[in-house]
């Protein structure tokens, strides 16, 4: 209980305040799905980032929490321990929504259609068909560019929606620290591009083995 401490004036870290990394519940029943069925498009992320009604939600609620955990002057907020955006090969977000906002970001990505076509070895007539390739396939075809650009995508998403994140709190608690511990050394699927992230956050309650940036 933090009330007594914080009663006698010790500061408090709020811990995560809003979902942000991939839940274990959801990623098993969309390895299932994908195992059994082989079908890509079944690898949607729950929630997904890009998806506008679960973000207007954790927008809400990560405005209310800060406001209400204000008063007791939080030396920092804290988005979880060891956030990731998915576990080891799963290759999400396959969702329409993140399909649709990958495809907007691919057009900052390449000068034009036939310059995406020709990194991905595709034949993309329209933007809008664009569908990016999974590990699985990106290791039959030997073409690793279209499953290469899934996963930074993955990596925008992760400091994109923080950001957006921290920009709601910041209208309730606005002298507050916001940030993540348990860092993650970067790998493929866990979307913790420091390089993004690094400009995002405060700080880092971080592990001390290499390459979690630390602070």
């Amino acid at each position: 209980d933090f009330l007594p401490a914080a009663r006698n004036g010790m500061r408090t870290l709020g811990m995560q305040v809003v979902q942000t990394g991939h839940v274990d519940k959801a990623d098993a029943e969309a390895r299932a799905a994908y195992q059994k069925t082989g079908d890509k498009m079944t690898l949607v992320r729950k929630p997904s980032l890009s998806d506008p009604t679960s973000k207007a939600e954790a927008l809400k609620t990560a405005r209310k929490r800060a406001g209400d955990v204000n008063a007791i002057r939080p030396i920092a907020f804290n988005f979880g321990d060891e956030v990731a955006y998915a576990p080891n090969g799963l290759d999400y977000d396959f969702s329409p929504h993140a399909l649709a906002e990958m495809r907007e970001w691919l057009r900052t990505q390449y000068p034009s259609l036939d310059a995406l076509n020709k990194e991905w070895g595709t034949t993309y007539k329209e933007w809008a068909e664009i569908v990016p390739s999974t590990s699985r396939e990106a290791v039959q075809s030997g073409r690793y560019a279209r499953w290469a650009d899934l996963r930074l995508f993955a990596c925008r998403s992760m400091a994109q929606f923080h950001e957006e994140v921290i920009e709601e709190m910041r209208k309730e608690a606005p002298k507050a620290r916001y940030g993540l511990s348990g860092t993650q050394v970067p790998y493929p699927y866990n979307g913790m591009d420091w390089a993004q992230l690094a400009g995002v956050f405060d700080y880092h309650n971080n592990y001390g083995g290499g390459g979690e940036l630390p602070h």
